[in-house]
């Protein structure tokens, strides 16, 4: 090419030599036909070939940008190719997920026991509600399979269509005039098509491959998703008709009798698997319910050891319960307080934490309570764990039946004898009462409804009565647990250090606050809708009015984002006064004063951060954009600049004050 551009230059060169003698000054007329003859033997072969040294340059340079076009689209070609094979040789696990859709299939046909197929005379709401939940777990692996399938599908399909692109493109159809060039492009083909037709084979029978258990996959999903809604249908209309009559009456022969056995184990095998999604899928809370667990009881432990060492105890002998067994009182109080962390538990879920809180409480007041009201106790915890497995069978049954009228008539018995009972006066919760009275109502009600063939209503007015006394006396004796727990730490902990993380248990006092008791008894409530549908389907009814938006003008809101922006801003408030509450001391004693020199300065900064936070966050949640609130701003710093200047100095200036600490919380400032 160096070679070629050099003979051009002196083509050019000698034309321009040319042309300039040709410009010279007139010559005699005797030269005349000498400059003719050089202008035709000379000077105009040289235009012509400079012409055609520059048309086979351009010409060449053409080819060459054709030639390099080519080679960067057979390249391009080699990498997809490569990349397409690697990408085959990775894969995924299609046989896995085939065997994951037998294993959902099955689970299915379990799910459907009693409700698709063995229907019986009646469906029952506690066998809808399980298998609802079971479904919606398979639904949830079914999904991610076909999330996995889609992927690869589109991941394939995208390396074929890229291959195919390069391969249809023009600029391979330029075929050099050169013949080395010629040859070295079909060798150069060959060998990428080579290369590339078996990665296009294996990529067209991966795709059919994967396509076709991807149908399948979708085909579950559709029977999954058909399945759901069926039984939700089913819901509805035993909701819309709980006080229908749907069965004979206790003492008439029933059409249909499955055997008890095989309910039996049905309803384990649906409580096993729908237990075991559940807690695969909440294992972060429930290793949070571990960790709180832990913490309590080391705290509760530290007091024990604190109170042995002084001989002493502040509350006298009788507070010592919460630390007879700081292991079993930590477990009860976490699972009775956070047991609501975990969304829509099933009712397998839910018992198992009852059933390990009931048996803590049992060992706590064991040596503690009378002996009559520890049997009653006792008694009460059979009713409670025979109601359980009342409402783990999933399928009625004329044992059943009869089961759960002995059940409900003991309750109701159980109930008027230790009502009127003159012994009452012993127990420690005077409140329990209530509950008792409600136990009795519910256990009556579900009597007269067993007998006249409203299953569903009477098992879950039985069940609901038994699970409301007993989460009843669990939130008692939860609250005087705490109230003891923090009347040793009051009198242990006199004043805030490092190892009760500031926490001022004195200020805090000998009591939980009242909302406690309120949120308790909401939580109370919220258990006791979790038996009924129609509270539930209230429920979700009223969440679906919240979350309708709204329009006004050219704003659209909803319900729930302005509760949700004042339910943040009164969380602030609450936190930044409970850090307050907690980290503030006794400032008139000397050494508590001068340990806690400038804690209260931070605080200040403290309580400001955590509010400013939650503005934040209120004006986020609520989907306020940023700019709009800073216009806001803008237009407040208006107002504050000349209505509110007194406020914002002595804003400033406590700011300041905190930051350069020139006097302290519990300082004595003199004014001369």
């Amino acid at each position: 090419m160096v070679r070629k551009l050099f003979h051009v230059s002196l083509l050019v060169a000698a034309l321009l030599f040319c042309i300039i003698g040709s410009a010279q000054p007139k010559i005699p007329a005797g030269d005349t036909i000498i400059t003719d003859t050089v202008t035709k033997e000379v000077l105009i072969p040289l235009r012509q070939r400079v012409a055609d040294e520059i048309k086979r340059n351009i010409e060449q340079f053409n080819a060459d940008k054709v030639t390099a076009r080519q080679n960067e689209v057979l390249d391009n070609i080699m990498k997809v190719s490569q990349k397409a094979n690697d990408y085959l040789e990775k894969g995924i696990d299609t046989a896995g997920i085939a065997s994951q859709m037998d294993y959902v299939l099955r689970l299915y046909d379990v799910a459907g026991d009693g409700i698709f197929t063995n229907k019986g005379s009646t469906q029952t709401d506690r066998n809808l509600a399980t298998s609802t939940t079971l479904l919606k777990r398979l639904l949830n692996i079914t999904e991610i399979g076909q999330q996995t399938l889609y992927s690869y599908v589109r991941n394939m399909v995208g390396f074929r269509s890229q291959i195919d692109s390069l391969a249809s493109d023009s600029i391979l159809l330029a075929l050099p005039s050169d013949s080395v060039s010629l040859v070295n492009l079909i060798s150069k083909v060959n060998r990428v098509t080579k290369e590339m037709r078996p990665a296009d084979s294996l990529l067209k029978k991966a795709i059919q491959k994967v396509q076709l258990l991807q149908t399948r996959v979708n085909f579950v999903t559709t029977k999954l998703e058909d399945g759901i809604e069926q039984i939700q249908n089913y819901r509805e209309d035993l909701s819309s008709s709980l006080s229908d009559r749907e069965t004979v009456n206790l003492w008439q022969p029933v059409a249909f009798s499955r055997p008890f056995r095989e309910i039996y184990h049905l309803s384990k095998e649906k409580a096993r698997l729908v237990f075991s999604f559940y807690s695969r899928e909440n294992t972060g809370r429930i290793l949070f319910l571990l960790l709180l667990i832990a913490a309590v009881t080391l705290f509760l432990r530290n007091l024990k050891k604190k109170i042995h060492a002084t001989q002493s105890s502040p509350t006298g002998q009788q507070e010592y319960l919460v630390l007879r067994r700081p292991l079993l009182s930590s477990v009860l109080i976490v699972l009775c307080v956070f047991q609501f962390i975990f969304p829509t538990p099933p009712f397998v879920f839910s018992v198992m934490l009852w059933v390990i809180s009931v048996g803590s409480l049992t060992f706590i007041v064991r040596n503690f309570v009378t002996k009559y009201w520890k049997s009653a106790w006792l008694i009460l915890v059979l009713m409670f764990l025979l109601a359980s497995i009342d409402n783990l069978t999933l399928q009625a049954s004329r044992i059943e039946r009869w089961g759960m009228l002995l059940l409900s008539l003991t309750g109701v018995i159980f109930g008027v004898v230790f009502l009127i009972s003159n012994r009452r006066k012993e127990l420690k919760e005077k409140g329990i009462r209530i509950f008792i009275g409600f136990f009795i109502l519910m256990e009556l009600l579900s009597t007269v409804a067993n007998v006249y063939g409203r299953y569903n209503i009477s098992k879950a007015l039985l069940t609901s009565g038994v699970f409301g006394l007993v989460n009843g006396i669990l939130f008692f004796w939860t609250i005087r647990l705490i109230n003891e727990m923090l009347t040793i730490a009051a009198g242990i902990y006199k004043t805030p250090d490092r190892k009760t993380l500031y926490i001022d248990f004195e200020s805090v006092g000998k009591k939980v606050p009242p909302t406690f008791y309120y949120l308790l008894v909401i939580g109370w409530f919220i258990l006791f809708g979790r038996n009924f549908y129609f509270l539930r389907k209230l429920g979700a009814q009223f969440t679906d009015y919240l979350v309708k938006e709204r329009t006004i003008g050219e704003t659209t809101f909803t319900i729930q984002s302005i509760f949700l922006f004042f339910l943040i801003l009164f969380l602030s408030g609450l936190v930044s006064g409970v850090v307050s509450f907690f980290a503030s001391g006794n400032q008139s004693v000397a050494g508590s004063r001068e340990k806690r020199r400038g804690i209260g300065s931070w605080l200040l900064l403290i309580r400001i951060s955590i509010i400013t936070i939650g503005v934040l966050l209120a004006f986020a949640a609520a989907g306020i954009p940023m700019d709009r609130l800073a216009i806001i701003l803008g237009a407040l710093s208006v107002g504050i600049g000349f209505g509110l200047q007194s406020l914002i100095n002595n804003l400033v200036s406590g700011l300041i004050l905190a930051f350069e600490k020139p006097i302290n919380v519990g300082d004595v400032v003199e004014f001369a």
